[in-house]
């Protein structure tokens, strides 16, 4: 080691030159730290090395012999720190570095340095300074242990920390509960684990704490979760509607993963609702607050769609009277609003004023949140939809990708599939908070059954729709007889008439 060291000096003997050498490291250290680029070398000891090294050489004349002599062995000490920790980097580290493990935690990392640092001033002290330092320590038992009394808070969490590096029950990017805190690790250090929770606050906690407290590590063995939602609902709804109305909710958020599949269950039958537990996985723990916000949003506006109650037991029992005159006057102005709208549809133009009455006064109002779907293409379909506010947009393809029209009130779509029963040609989703008026096939069931003279009036108002939506008015003119009489006769099939 004294030969590697006198080899060292010998070469940097020149105070310049180890000015030289010592400006050119900082440079690379400045350049090392701005640029992710560039592998950054360990060399800060090495540059206090240079530093006290050249303090040394400028002033040996003007210091005293013992000050001198305890300069030159604290830049030796440095010296060989420095290369201890220079082959520390270029074996442990670049080791772990390629075989893609990741960088060793700051914890063992500075107790291995550590305890490598202080076998070094040890040995040097001993051998180059004439310091014995065990007899040191011997004789200050006392010193020692009025210490570590002061400190045993420090020695706590330092023993606690390393307990955590040899368990490793949880890594840096983790998500971890412990008591009501719940954050993400982002360092683990000598004291204390540092977590940022989901206000992006940072919290500090004591190793001592977590080594005595129950952890749970929400991104191991998987990053895979399972999220629980429970809801109440009224007791008049049907068990397996109240499970389709869920499932679909659930199909539309595209962060839940299909496999394995969402499952709902009956869990509880309260004094006033039946409590049903959706059950769905999802990848990263990290997104559990927004996910459950965007569930919750959803099932509102499906419930509501489908006529089913979350209860509320004070007004239910209280208040049911005012509840009821209420909901009265409200489907008294629906049905005159849907009276309206459809004097704007022109394929209901052929609808005598009694059908038209009879439709208002049978459609339902649904409502639909932002980004929610109202009709998938390819789904089987009865039913039409007439947009009453808000707005819609149309797509189309394999996976329902590329936009093609985007739909504002009084548009309506979905006639095809309520009078001839076919297929949905196109994916149907709510671009903000939307109300849409349904129709039924059971609706028009009962008008046509009181006039069937209307299906060739029908069908020449669908036909005349479709080609307005091609655009080829014009070149589907020509054709135009056959085409009605074709749609005419699947009406005709599909109403049994």
């Amino acid at each position: 080691m004294d030969t590697n060291t006198g080899l060292v000096r010998s070469l940097i003997d020149n105070p310049w030159v180890a000015l030289s050498i010592m400006i050119v490291l900082l440079a690379y250290r400045l350049a090392a730290c701005r640029s992710q680029k560039m592998y950054l070398i360990p060399v800060g000891l090495l540059i206090v090395y240079l530093a006290l090294d050249i303090l040394h050489k400028l002033l040996a004349n003007y210091l005293s012999p013992a000050l001198s002599h305890w300069l030159d062995t604290s830049a030796v000490i440095t010296l060989y720190c420095a290369v201890a920790r220079l082959l520390f980097a270029s074996t442990v580290e670049l080791w772990l570095k390629i075989q893609g493990k990741g960088r060793l935690p700051n914890l063992t990392k500075d107790f291995i340095l550590f305890a490598i640092y202080a076998l070094i001033i040890f040995i040097v002290l001993r051998e180059k300074g004439g310091v014995n330092l065990a007899g040191l320590i011997t004789t200050s038992a006392v010193l020692t242990a009025m210490i570590g009394l002061a400190a045993q808070n420090l020695l706590g969490n330092l023993f606690a920390g390393l307990s955590l590096q040899l368990e490793r029950p949880y890594a840096i990017g983790d998500w971890i509960g412990y008591g009501d805190k719940v954050g993400r690790v982002v360092g683990i250090g000598w004291k204390s684990t540092r977590i940022i929770n989901f206000e992006s606050e940072m919290i500090y906690v004591p190793n001592l704490d977590i080594v005595k407290t129950l952890v749970t590590n929400y991104s191991k063995p998987s990053r895979l979760h399972t999220m629980k939602i429970n809801v109440g609902v009224e007791y008049n709804a049907q068990p397996s509607m109240v499970r389709k109305v869920f499932l679909d909710t659930l199909r539309e958020e595209a962060r839940i993963l299909k496999v394995p599949a969402p499952v709902v269950r009956v869990i509880d039958y309260g004094d006033f609702a039946i409590t049903y537990q959706l059950r769905f996985t999802y990848e990263d723990y990290g997104i559990s607050p927004e996910l459950r916000a965007s569930v919750m949003n959803r099932i509102w506006y499906a419930l509501r769609r489908n006529g089913i109650k979350i209860p509320f037991p004070i007004r239910d029992v209280q208040h049911h009277h005012i509840e009821r005159t209420h909901a009265e006057a409200e489907a008294k102005k629906e049905r005159a609003a849907a009276r309206e709208e459809l004097e704007k549809v022109p394929i209901l133009g052929p609808l005598s004023a009694q059908a038209r009455d009879t439709i208002a006064s049978s459609m339902r109002m649904e409502t639909y949140a932002d980004g929610e779907t109202v009709v998938w293409q390819g789904d089987a379909g009865d039913s039409m939809y007439i947009l009453h506010s808000g707005s819609c947009e149309v797509l189309v393809g394999k996976d329902s990708t590329i936009p093609v029209a985007t739909l504002t009130p009084p548009s309506f779509f979905g006639e095809m599939s309520l009078l001839t029963g076919e297929p949905r040609s196109a994916t149907v989703r709510a671009r903000c908070d939307s109300i849409l008026f349904a129709i039924d096939k059971a609706v028009f069931a009962e008008i046509l059954s009181r006039d069937a003279s209307i299906t060739e009036a029908l069908a020449q108002a669908l036909a005349l729709r479709q080609a307005d939506t091609a655009k080829k008015l014009e070149e589907g003119a020509k054709d135009r007889p056959s085409q009605i009489q074709s749609i005419a006769n699947r009406i005709k099939n599909f109403f049994g008439l």
